[in-house]
């Protein structure tokens, strides 16, 4: 299904409003034929009548970068698309990346989104509807001194599955997109970041909460640790 794209959304809940209006959209996207939810909160689960939406509700949290890669091994199509449940792209997001030939070049590696198009929720809805063509800008970086400005990048990756690679277990929530995007920069992969198709975002929504402190701070100094080793 070299047309169609997998999106994995790993999620624990805490706006249920954001993250059906995010189903809603994609679902309106012929690129879409499968939404795969990855539910971490144990406490709470989640439906959603459509049999495009495939969810799995988990008996404990695995974290963002472990559903990832969970998310990616199940998937039935050979482009995927990691989002975040905080976000609501534009109306044909996904039909418009695949339209612009970008997957299809050899030297691809992954795209993720440009902040500036990035908009809140307070903007007006008519700015998402008819997006423009999509701009792609290279993404080049160097090792160490970029890592915390492409934090944002990540919460929306577009790939091909020949493109990821399993996020180490010593990651739990951050850091994974940083180490997708070096192991395809080590690989001689371009990366990209999307510009012209606003995707609304409530940053961190998920990581700004209570009780992920020390994690974060751990997955930090153990993404140090990886980094001389891929860059």
């Amino acid at each position: 299904m070299q047309n169609k794209i997998s999106i994995i959304i790993p999620t624990l809940l805490r706006r249920d409003d954001i993250l059906q209006a995010c189903i809603s959209t994609l679902l309106c996207d012929c690129a879409v034929d499968e939404i795969i939810i990855i539910n971490n909160n144990p406490k709470k689960s989640f439906e959603y009548n459509n049999e495009t939406v495939k969810i799995f509700n988990q008996e404990e949290n695995l974290y963002v970068n472990k559903s990832w890669n969970v998310g990616i091994s199940i998937i039935k199509n050979e482009i995927f698309g990691l989002l975040n449940d905080d976000i609501v792209p534009c109306k044909n997001f996904c039909t418009n990346i695949i339209n612009s030939g970008i997957l299809q070049k050899p030297d691809t590696g992954l795209l993720g989104m440009n902040l500036s198009y990035m908009p809140d929720f307070g903007v007006d809805e008519d700015e998402l509807s008819t997006p423009e063509i999509p701009q792609l800008a290279k993404l080049d970086f160097k090792p160490l001194t970029d890592i915390d400005t492409l934090s944002d990048w990540g919460c929306v990756i577009i790939g091909k599955k020949e493109n990821y690679y399993n996020i180490p277990d010593s990651l739990k929530i951050v850091h994974g997109d940083n180490y997708l995007l070096y192991k395809n920069k080590a690989n001689k992969k371009q990366n990209y970041s999307i510009c012209g198709l606003p995707v609304k975002h409530i940053h961190s929504l998920t990581v700004r909460s209570r009780g992920f402190e020390q994690l974060l701070m751990q997955d930090l100094k153990n993404w140090m640790s990886i980094l001389p080793d891929i860059s």
